[in-house]
């Protein structure tokens, strides 16, 4: 067996040692990775990164543990099988961060999963503030002492009374001693030697109290005095006799005839608003019956089938009134999930507690104020801490997963990472890698799949995978230190590292006109964050959005620009915008990340239309039209040739009662989807199931006589995806990859000029050499003078732009205005773009890489 070795440089800590992973397109590959150390795992997209990352030495490490667990556990986490290798060891329990948005409850937010509200429910039952839910004053409680130290001090020299309520007609949490009103029941309190009462306003002997009405209060009168220092043991025992009466309640009646209420619970006896429990942290939290609202259960809208409507109890909190009551620094506990992170992390800064509250509080205070600094190191600042995680990126679901995983100061675990870097801005990259080498410190072991030039030039050790993609890549072309790649003579990442290889400028050289009739013009957007900005975007022309994470990029092309120009295929209520010009484009057409199709019959030639071409062809073939196969007979999803067992699948899905569903392959036609008849059938000695089974660029080589599938396959090999396989599920597809395949499908039509082409980070996944390919592939569309509008922080990306219009200047509230709008070279010019500054950076750092390249 002809195994690669390549030996982690010695960093005192041990190493992983891996021999033999042949997962997917891995060759036999041998791997040593040092341990408390932060590994890069890149290469081009399809070369194995993750095939090597998380398919073997995660699933490995994740399996190992799981089967370390008891007979009992193991029961309810199912069996994982073993990645096909022959060594692994020195492997730690690992944990997998990647772009999965691993919650899709609307009860969970980023509070949720970051444990910030878990200590935030602590902190409001340990020291929150109650306040009356009718009046929004602080609930009070006296002791008989405290009571009476309060009416010296504001009564003393005032002749007073002091009374305890018999019957309350606006309280009805306790039962009165004359609820039902009859005379016959204030006997009890003559033979206790009381003479007095009082029914309102009106005082009468008890022996003459006439008959009792519903809506009127009934005290008994305890003491009559004139409060002096000397007579405050008689006002306590006066209080604790009315208390004695009154259901914990008692009044004073001052000369003027007014009533002032004490009580020993925690109340608000004006409103009736009476607490007789103490706060714990189920009462906060909504996913309990004691905290949610009863009328949402704690979702804080309801679905009246039709339509989503914000609950008209709670208003969107989602919480009881009663938890809702309690605050800390004059807030309630969902006011404090309003802020963002920046925001939360100032209103604790500046939070002032007595002495009682902080000996309580303190050590919750910090556990929440080192999980809010977590979430700003990973560039998340902006994010409200009740956003609901469904709504996040995967960049911002794994950075969150991230900042959680340094709170909980686990040691001694591997962390497996999937391009941590994506959605930051290049001005938050050296942030993100700080919280890494965070991690790194408290004794764990970081592999990360990457291709940021910043990660890999300060990682520890970097194991690079190719040499190219699908079949013609499955193996480490190097691993060694960032020096020690860049000097490597066969590694395409080495090479553009010292300069040898860069992504060429292809930005146009006409002048751009911003007229009103060569631009795109959006007027007004106030969509979130934006603040009132207007947008010139010119047409014909490659236009790049930029600014930092939160700065109101999504929000200015994907929910405002777009429904204002299209509100049927793009709808969005929320938009706010004054108006939109758009001369001359009838057709907007949107390359995002979202899956190409959620079933397994989906596949890359399916969604790009080539296998309709294909079909065409085979039903053309000689030995086709001799059994009077047509196009139809050769579709393995409605076609009379597909596999009757597994109605063209190629799989069977398996039902297990007790865990996750299996699919196994097709005993019948073997996992090819086809019957043997429609196999036999062949073109240049490939039948129609083989093809599928192909990758692109091998088709490309089968069909190359064919004009039309021709021009298919090589656009998308142009684009960086011909190392994917024709017939591959649309299931197992990144969504760089997706996102890829749709601009392909596009490309295959010939460009207009009245068409607008929106991208949301196209870069996602993608390898400094694919990227080349990416922004040939755009620059052809601008050629034919197509408009393109990409989101993007890449800077190989905006180095390559005709027109920039730079977000900021910063994320959250702090965003949304425009800061500046013109050519790379303008905006790098600009004194407050963060993006300028990045830009030139990276500009001087490449001249310097190439200067010191030829000098070589």
């Amino acid at each position: 067996m002809n195994h690669k070795k390549r030996e982690a440089q010695n960093l005192g800590h041990g190493n992983i040692e891996l021999k033999g992973a042949r997962i997917h397109n891995l060759k036999n590959v041998d791997v040593t990775i040092p341990q408390r150390a932060i590994t890069v795992v890149t290469g081009l997209s399809g070369s194995g990164k993750t095939s090597l990352a998380f398919d073997t030495i995660f699933a490995e490490g994740q399996r190992r543990y799981v089967e370390s667990l008891s007979t009992y556990a193991r029961r309810f986490l199912g069996k994982m099988d073993a990645p096909p290798l022959d060594h692994l060891s020195g492997i730690s329990p690992a944990i997998a961060i990647d772009q999965k948005c691993s919650a899709s409850s609307p009860r969970s937010m980023v509070a949720t999963s970051t444990e910030i509200y878990d200590y935030l429910r602590l902190l409001y039952a340990k020291i929150g503030i109650p306040h009356c839910i009718q009046c929004q004053k602080m609930l009070e409680k006296y002791t008989p002492s405290l009571a009476a130290k309060k009416i010296l001090d504001q009564f003393t020299g005032q002749s007073i009374k002091i009374l305890a309520p018999l019957y309350l007609p606006h309280i009805h949490i306790f039962s009165w001693p004359l609820e039902k009103r009859k005379k016959e029941d204030l006997i009890p309190f003559k033979e206790a030697g009381f003479l007095r009462g009082k029914i309102g306003s009106q005082e009468y002997l008890l022996d003459e109290i006439p008959k009792i009405p519903r809506n009127k209060p009934v005290y008994l009168i305890i003491d009559r005095l004139k409060v002096t220092a000397k007579r405050r043991e008689r006002l306590a025992q006066a209080i604790e006799t009315a208390y004695e009466y009154g259901h914990s309640i008692a009044f004073l009646e001052d000369e003027k005839g007014e009533l002032h209420p004490f009580s020993s619970i925690l109340s608000c006896v004006a409103c009736g608003d009476f607490r007789t429990m103490d706060p714990t942290p189920r009462l906060f939290s909504f996913n309990s019956h004691l905290g949610a609202c009863p009328a949402c259960e704690g979702l804080g809208k309801i679905d009246y089938s039709y339509y989503i409507k914000e609950c008209s109890l709670c208003h969107g909190k989602r919480l009881h009134p009663i938890p809702l009551s309690f605050q800390v620094g004059g807030k309630d506990i969902m006011e404090v999930l309003d802020f963002t992170v920046l925001e939360g992390k100032a209103f604790f800064e500046a939070l002032e507690l007595n002495e009682r509250e902080k000996q309580i509080g303190s050590q919750v205070l910090w556990e929440i104020q080192k999980r809010l600094q977590f979430l700003q190191d990973v560039g998340l600042d902006y994010l409200h801490l009740n956003r609901p995680t469904d709504t996040l990126s995967g960049g911002e679901a794994q950075r969150i997963r991230l900042a959680t995983q340094i709170g909980n100061q686990l040691s001694g675990v591997l962390y497996v990472l999937d391009e941590p870097t994506i959605g930051l801005h290049p001005s938050d990259i050296e942030k993100l890698f700080y919280t890494l080498k965070q991690l790194k410190d408290l004794g764990n072991t970081l592999l990360v799949v990457e291709h940021d030039p910043y990660i890999i030039e300060n990682a520890d050790f970097i194991i690079d995978m190719g040499p190219g993609a699908g079949t013609y890549g499955g193996e480490i072309v190097a691993a060694g230190s960032p020096k020690d790649i860049q000097n490597h003579p066969e590694s395409i990442t080495g090479k553009y590292l010292r300069g040898e290889q860069r992504v060429e400028i292809l930005s146009s050289k006409k002048k751009l006109s911003l007229t009103r009739n060569n631009t795109i013009s959006l007027y007004g957007a106030a969509t979130h964050n934006l603040k009132d900005i207007n947008v010139q975007i010119p047409k014909g022309a490659f236009t790049v959005v930029t600014g930092v994470s939160g700065s109101g990029k999504s929000s200015l092309v994907l929910d405002t620009l777009l429904p204002a120009m299209d509100p049927v295929a793009f709808p969005y209520p929320e938009a706010k915008f004054h108006k939109v010009w758009a001369p001359k484009i009838d057709k907007i057409i949107l390359v995002d990340q979202s899956p190409i199709g959620r079933t397994p019959s989906s596949n890359p030639a399916t969604y790009t239309k080539v296998f309709d071409k294909i079909r065409a062809l085979y039903a053309t073939l000689p030995s086709a039209r001799k059994k009077g196969y047509d196009k139809g007979f050769f579709s393995f999803n409605t076609g009379s040739g597909r596999c009757p067992n597994c109605n063209g699948d190629g799989y069977l899905k398996i039902t297990m009662h007790f865990f996750s569903d299996v699919w196994v392959e097709c005993r019948q036609c073997r996992g090819m989807r086809y019957t043997r008849e429609a196999q036999e059938v062949r073109y240049r000695g490939k039948s129609i199931a083989d093809v599928l089974q192909m990758e692109v660029r091998e088709c490309l080589e089968l069909f190359q006589n064919q004009p039309g599938i021709r021009k298919i396959l090589q656009v998308l090999n142009d684009i960086g995806l011909g190392y994917i396989k024709l017939g591959q599920s649309a299931t197992t597809l990144s969504g760089g990859e997706a996102q890829r395949l749709k601009l392909g499908a596009e490309l295959c039509r010939k460009p207009s000029s009245k068409t607008l082409y929106v991208l949301d980070e196209p870069t996602t996944g993608l390898h400094l050499e694919d990227i080349r390919h990416l922004l040939r592939s755009l620059r052809n569309l601008v050629e034919n003078k197509a408009t393109v509008l990409v989101i993007e922080h890449n800077l190989e990306v905006i180095a390559q732009a005709d027109f920039i219009i730079d977000l900021g200047p910063g994320p959250g509230e702090k965003g949304g205005y425009l800061v500046c709008s013109g050519t790379p070279e303008e905006i790098i010019k600009h004194p407050l773009s963060l993006t300028g500054k990045a830009l030139k950076t990276w500009k001087q750092k490449e001249e310097k890489r190439q200067i010191h390249f030829l000098s070589k």
